[in-house]
Formats: C-alpha cells, sequence, structure tokens
C-alpha cells in the first residue's frame, strides 16, 4: 500500500500542488486525482516486474525440484541395479543378460544356441554341424566325408585298400565261385548260357545263408548312357551274381570265369538286378517280347503311316487299325510289366 507523502510532484501528469500525494515503492509519485484514476494499475506495473522475478525462481526451483522428481522415478523404476518392473534394464536384458526373446547379447539362449539352432561351437542340439558331420566328423549316416564309417568301411562293406568287411563271407563267395567253374564249362560268348550259371551260382550262394542277386548287363560298356530302357535292354548280352557279403555289401561275382570283382570294372555294379531266379527268368521272357511285340507293332504303325493313312475307310483298312491297334496295346502292357519288374 503507498504512503502519503507531502509536498511532492505527480511523476504522471506533474502537478506540484494537491491535496495528498502518493508515494509508491520504486520512489514514483502521483497526486490525489492521478492516483483515484490509474493508482491501481500504477501499482501492478510497478508489482509486475517483481512478480515476474518471483515467477523465473519458483519456475528454476520447479525445474529442480522436477528433475529430482524425475531420477527418483528411474531410480524407482529401474531399481538401484538397473533393473525396472519388468525385469529388464533399459537395454532390453534381464539379471541373467537374456533379452524378452530369451538370447543374450552374443544371440545364445540359455541351452547354449543360437537362432538357427547351433551352439558356439557351431553344432546342433544332435551334436551336427552345418554340413551335417558331428565333432569326429562323421555325418548322421555314420560316414565320413568320404564315406568310410568309424570302422574305416564304405557302404559297400569295403575299407580303403578294397577288403570286405566280412571276410568270411567273402571268402565262401570266392569258394563257392571257383568251384563252380572248375565244375562247368563256358567256351561261347552266350546270354542264356551265363544266365543259367548266374541262376546256379545264386542258389549257391543262397544255400549258404548269403544273400545275393542275379544282374544282367554289359560288362565292356555301360549300357544307362543311352536315353531309353530300349536301349539299355539291347545291349545286355551278360549275367552275374552280386553277393551280398556284409549288411549292403555287395561283391560281384564272375560265374563264366570263377573269380570275384570288386572296383576294378564299376559295371559290375551298374545293370538289371533281380532278387530271385523267378524274376530273372521274367525279365529274360518280357525282355525278348518286348523286342518281338514292340517290333510288330512298330512295322505295322509305319505302314499304316506311308500306304493307309488318309486313304478311304473300308472293312479292310478297319480290320488292319483293329490288328494295330492290339498289337500297340501288348506293346504297352509288356512295357507296364518291364517297368514294374526294373524300377
Amino acid at each position: 500500500m503507498a504512503k502519503i507523502r507531502l509536498p511532492d510532484k505527480c511523476s504522471n501528469c506533474g502537478k506540484k500542488h494537491s491535496k495528498k500525494f502518493w508515494d509508491f515503492s520504486d520512489n514514483t509519485v502521483l497526486c490525489d486525482e492521478c492516483n483515484k484514476k490509474i493508482g491501481d494499475k500504477w501499482q501492478r506495473e510497478i508489482d509486475w516486474p517483481k512478480r515476474i522475478k518471483v515467477l523465473k525462481k519458483f519456475g528454476k526451483i520447479s525445474g529442480i525440484v522436477l528433475s529430482l522428481l524425475i531420477l527418483l522415478f528411474v531410480l524407482y523404476y529401474y531399481g538401484l541395479n538397473g533393473y525396472g518392473f519388468n525385469g529388464y534394464n533399459r537395454y532390453g536384458y534381464d539379471k541373467e543378460g537374456f533379452n524378452a526373446e530369451g538370447y543374450d547379447r552374443q544371440g545364445y539362449d540359455k541351452d547354449g544356441f543360437n537362432r538357427q539352432g547351433f551352439d558356439r561351437k557351431g553344432y546342433d542340439p544332435e551334436g551336427y554341424n552345418s554340413w551335417g558331420y558331428d565333432v569326429n566328423g562323421f555325418n548322421r549316416q555314420g560316414y565320413d566325408s568320404e564315406g568310410y564309417d568309424n570302422e574305416g568301411y564304405n557302404i559297400l562293406g569295403y575299407n580303403r585298400q578294397g577288403y570286405s568287411k566280412n571276410p568270411d563271407n567273402n571268402e565262401k563267395v570266392r569258394k563257392i565261385a571257383e568251384e563252380y567253374y572248375i565244375s562247368h564249362t563256358y567256351s561261347l560268348p552266350d546270354f542264356f548260357v551265363c544266365s543259367d550259371m548266374a541262376m546256379d551260382v545264386w542258389n549257391l550262394i543262397k544255400t549258404q545263408g548269403i544273400n545275393a542277386k542275379i544282374c544282367a548287363g554289359n560288362v565292356n560298356r555301360d549300357i544307362f548312357t543311352g536315353e531309353t530302357t530300349e536301349y539299355a535292354m539291347a545291349n545286355t548280352d551278360h549275367a552275374w551274381v552280386l553277393a551280398e557279403t556284409s549288411p549292403m555289401a555287395y561283391v560281384a561275382v564272375e560265374t563264366t570265369g570263377g573269380y570275384l570283382v570288386h572296383g576294378e570294372n564299376g559295371l559290375y555294379y551298374r545293370g538289371f538286378c533281380f532278387e530271385n531266379p523267378a524274376e530273372f527268368k521274367k525279365f529274360l521272357t518280357l525282355r525278348d517280347s518286348y523286342f518281338q511285340v514292340c517290333g510288330e507293332a512298330e512295322q505295322m504303325l509305319n505302314y499304316w503311316n506311308e500306304n493307309i493313312a488318309g486313304a478311304p475307310y473300308t472293312y479292310a483298312v478297319s480290320e488292319y487299325q483293329g490288328r494295330m491297334n492290339a498289337k500297340t496295346q501288348e506293346c504297352n502292357n509288356i512295357i507296364s510289366e518291364l517297368s514294374g519288374l526294373i524300377t
């Protein structure tokens, strides 16, 4: 509240004579008339800078208080050790060092495996790396990168030196081949003779408790280089035996010579192979029928295309077409049987 001060000069209108003069805190003076008109406004203008100053001071104090409150909240939320209510720190990891997906900073879970399923050494839970080999260098089938198991034998049962895993069976088969050769004669290159000899040796091997197959093919050239089964069958001119001397391990038996063939001629391991003589005989019969029947069907079709196609449809044409279709169907039936036998 302003104090009365007499005499003085009005800081607003400049009057020196007034019943009263009003003195303000900023050392200004208003006459009685001016005080009545603008006294309150004058006082507000004097007080406003003070209020601004107080507000600024209060603002600074409020900012400090707010910062302290935020700091307290952060400390309270993350705790003294830096972890929040959900158990994770500001980087997203829990106290054990794992994120919400269960992986640490290096990308491994609690069991030590990454997102691809491999541990820090590069092996999956079953102990195999991305190439499928375990710490000892063997794959899931038990073979190393060269195809040999932990005993040094490949899937055919032979080691790197070419010796069988089961020497007893190997020796039995060798003796059977030699004794059969001594007691039988093979002089002419006849497919049917070597076929009979192969079936005989197959039977002798089976009686010793050794599994065997009868194979037909060509031991001088690969019959499967052609594009068709017909080519392979047309070039089949020999028969032999494959004896299973150990599980999934076969050795070829040249029945016309009385000896075993290991890896020196791989063509002995490529051919049409059958589980027993019945299947082999059926193959021989179907093979002969194929060349005869399908050959006739092809000849009839060629004759039709060259001489009959486009001609007036007569009884003779109809009769020939019926025989041609029947022969073609007979050929297709043979092909179907062969496919089921050799595949």
